[in-house]
């Protein structure tokens, strides 16, 4: 070979590796991100597999242009780098810059830093030799780089890809499909509230001396049976769904699960369970969420099943014969037309899987600007057909007077007068998650600030306001049903208490003892209406027996209680 081919090939070389590495770095990231938020938010390993070809792409594209504007690799390189860490840690440094300029904007920021790097780019431009003396060391390190990347990247596509590709097998003894029916017991319509992370009376009496006296009595004066001192040890919404509708399920594998991992903090539990599935051929939100047994065994006694709540609950709804859209903001899809046949949602199934991934990139990068205009083209223009639904205001217009009238709240009572018009017996379950992710402002007339009471200061998370705001818009929606149906069963249940890690780590911060933050994480509201008419209650079951309940009472002897 002659010295001008061993050159250029030398050179072709350094080149490959430099842009190996160069896109190696945002993807970096990107793996990281997947890596430890794939359990939590679903997130689907195509959309970043997609992702990480989109980052190669304008990553090399980018070094090229700097390797022309610097005129050396080493320097094209670093500025590179600097970018994609502005990238990621946007936010970080928004952060940081607004705690300093409260009146600085996103957009400022971002100014601010594509103003520090073109200048750079310039000043290493004019010092060129500087850097091209650090080729060497920067081709010295492009392995590290590369080892770095496939780190990441090998865990992503092992559970991504891998195992999703061995998952997904009808193994029939790990959900139970077939049911005893008894066409002689009663079909009461059943409405179930899940209130997403409320929790019980006795942790708030305890946590902030807060009793909630009128709503314990709202409760009992409306039939309820209260579990006042409720607990769910199910970590979070995906684990919780299958420990309270899916009995069979949970005494066969989840039981002994969740009992194993109860050293870990509920972020690494959750991801020890649904990894443990992955590895024995299970989904949890294709396999076991999406084959809710007790969805199943009131359809096989002849229920017409309902739906209202967030679309993020995609994988269960599909369940589901009809289904409301509600959501908190005004500006999401279908306000005015919220409800849809549950079939159309598979057309938007990869819609809706891609939203975890931008709401997670929001939360890190530039693209926290464009959040609503993000969240505006994943919702709206998606190819599902939506079903008028009436106002109904002259009923709920009172209901709202002594609320926030919040977008959320009004469309749960639309929904549930609506509701009313279709035949039973009907299931219908409601997913309210206004304690989970609602915020209110420190003027709110919910967040108490009088003497007599004061600001708890266990309260650092602004919950009790929430919960009593919550609170109050359950007892409308519980009165809309019992106005239209006095007959109905009623469950209100939740599935945790307070259990995001940031959150966690604030009431540490604040003195909150570990057993205390066991008792928050787990703590749920639990309350069951059966009328005396369907036999009643004499005491209020387990959160775990509530399934099993109802299957057992309106659908025919299928489950023993749990143990």
């Amino acid at each position: 070979m002659t010295g001008f081919a061993k050159a250029w090939c030398c050179g072709l070389i350094k080149l490959a590796l430099y842009i190996l590495a160069v896109g190696a770095v945002p993807n970096i990231f990107l793996s990281f991100v997947y890596n430890n938020n794939r359990v939590i938010n679903d997130l689907a390993f195509s959309h970043v597999a997609w992702l990480m070809l989109i980052f190669l792409g304008f990553s090399a594209g980018l070094f090229l242009i700097l390797r022309l504007a610097v005129k050396s690799y080493a320097g094209a390189f670093f500025v590179s780098v600097l970018f994609w860490l502005g990238f990621w840690f946007f936010e970080v440094m928004y952060g940081a810059a607004a705690g300093v300029l409260p009146e600085l904007g996103r957009p400022a920021l971002l100014l601010g830093i594509a103003g520090a790097l073109i200048p750079l780019t310039l000043l290493l431009s004019y010092k060129s030799q500087l850097f091209a003396k650090a080729d060497q060391f920067v081709l010295n390190i492009t392995p590290a780089i590369l080892i770095l990347f496939l780190f990441n990247f090998g865990t992503s596509f092992y559970y991504g890809f891998v195992l999703e590709r061995l998952a997904g097998a009808e193994q029939s003894h790990y959900i139970r499909r077939d049911f005893h029916v008894d066409n002689s017991l009663p079909t009461p319509n059943i409405y179930w509230f899940h209130m997403d992370g409320m929790m019980n009376f006795d942790t708030p009496e305890t946590l902030w001396g807060d009793s909630q006296p009128e709503t314990r009595e709202a409760l009992s004066s409306r039939g309820f049976k209260i579990n006042y001192g409720a607990h769910l040890y199910a970590v979070n919404t995906y684990v919780a769904l299958p420990v309270l509708f899916s009995p069979h399920f949970y005494d066969i594998t989840l039981r002994e699960r969740l009992a194993r991992y109860t050293h870990l903090r509920n972020h690494q539990r959750s991801v020890a369970i649904m990894d443990g599935l992955l590895h024995d051929g299970y989904r949890m939100t294709e396999d076991i969420i999406v084959n809710a047994e007790l969805i199943r065994a009131l359809q096989l006694r002849g229920y017409t099943t309902v739906a209202m709540g967030a679309m993020g609950w995609l994988p269960l709804w599909q369940n589901f014969n009809y289904y409301y859209y509600v959501s908190f903001s005004e500006r999401e899809l279908a306000d005015d037309n919220p409800f849809l046949e549950i079939n159309s949602t598979e057309h938007a199934g990869i819609l809706y899987e891609a939203r975890y991934l931008l709401q997670l990139l929001t939360m890190l990068t530039p693209l926290s600007i464009w959040q609503d205009r993000l969240t505006e083209l994943t919702t709206e223009d998606s190819g599902l057909e939506w079903i008028y639904v009436p106002d109904h205001m002259e009923t709920i217009a009172p209901l709202l007077e002594a609320t926030l009238d919040h977008p959320q709240e009004r469309r749960f009572y639309r929904n549930l007068v609506d509701v009313s018009g279709i035949e039973g017996p009907k299931f219908v379950l409601i997913a309210n998650e206004m304690t989970h992710g609602l915020q209110l402002d420190e003027d709110s007339p919910w967040v108490i600030h009088d003497e007599a009471h004061g600001r708890h200061p266990r309260d650092f998370l602004n919950y009790m306001p929430i919960h009593r705001y919550a609170v109050r818009s359950m007892l409308n929606m519980v009165d809309i049903v019992l106005e239209n149906d006095p007959e109905a069963a009623i469950v209100i249940q939740s599935d945790h208490g307070i259990h995001i890690w940031q959150d966690q780590e604030v009431l540490l911060y604040n003195g909150i003892t570990p057993e205390e933050l066991q008792e928050i994480m787990s703590s749920t509201i639990s309350a069951v209406r059966i009328p005396e008419s369907l036999g009643g209650l004499e005491t209020p079951p387990d959160p775990r027996d509530i399934s099993r309940l109802l299957v057992n009472r309106f659908v025919g002897q299928n489950y023993a209680m749990a143990e």
